[in-house]
């Protein structure tokens, strides 16, 4: 598992008021240090999880092959959500998460929902309530991942 962003620069670490919020999550933040997002990374990656819906277009606009492996965050959790655990391959981590992609991949366009529901807030240079909203819009569709995983 990887991470990077598209306007990163390398070797930031995380904001404190975000190492707050994990913190106070029961993760551990030490360590991070921010990297920027190449065409290599994507063209190595089974799955892209952005933050932002200009975010995923940037990611496939690096790499096009990439569109049917790159979600949005919450997009992807939306997708699964009501996936039944018990269904998914038994094995490993890996084959459920290859399993929920073959099945946000076959629900993605179903469902009409307002395109600010696929974004995550970017928090920075903001407010601890800003920075509150951002965590709280990555932490439930992490947390279905988790639990699905």
């Amino acid at each position: 598992m990887t991470s990077a962003g598209t306007f990163a620069i390398p070797g930031t670490p995380m904001t404190p008021q975000m190492v707050e919020l994990v913190t106070a999550a029961g993760a551990n933040a030490d360590g991070f240090a921010s990297q920027r997002l190449t065409r290599e990374l994507v063209a190595e990656a089974h799955l892209v999880l952005a933050l932002t819906r200009e975010h995923r277009s940037a990611v496939v606009s690096m790499h096009p092959s990439a569109v049917t492996i790159t979600f949005t965050l919450r997009e992807f959790g939306r997708l699964v959500a009501e996936v039944d655990r018990a269904l998914l391959p038994s094995e490993s981590a890996a084959g459920r998460l290859t399993a929920l992609l073959d099945v946000a991949r076959n629900a993605r366009g179903l469902h009409q929902v307002p395109p600010v529901d696929d974004d995550v807030i970017d928090p920075y240079g903001h407010d601890a309530r800003i920075y509150q909203q951002s965590f709280d819009e990555l932490y439930a569709p992490v947390q279905s991942l988790l639990a699905l995983l």
